[in-house]
């Protein structure tokens, strides 16, 4: 489940609006909708608030062992690809690393 995908579940819960959420925790109305709109990812400090304001709290748990009806949070697509290709040219800087050892 994406962040904000659980942010919507736990609004409902809550009986909370985006909008309201955004301005609970200091920000403009629009905060979260833009956040949503641009498919970016909130700091963990804005995430855990926006949680909060919905009564949810925010646990680190190792992975698989979530209990029953929690949200499990997943990394956006975005932030994969990010990671993939961060890992690609670490692996391509060794790579070139090696082979000037070779010469």
């Amino acid at each position: 489940m994406q962040y904000y995908d659980a942010l919507k579940v736990a609004a409902k819960e809550a009986g909370m609006t985006m909008s309201g959420i955004s301005e609970r925790i200091g920000r403009n109305a629009g905060y979260i909708a833009n956040g949503i709109a641009h498919q970016s990812s909130p700091s963990i400090s804005n995430a855990v608030l926006m949680m909060r304001a919905c009564g949810f709290e925010v646990v680190a748990l190792p992975m698989g062992e979530a209990p029953d009806g929690a949200m499990v949070i997943d990394p956006t697509p975005k932030a994969v690809e990010a990671e993939s290709t961060a890992r690609e040219r670490k692996r391509a800087k060794l790579e070139r690393q090696l082979e000037d050892l070779a010469d």
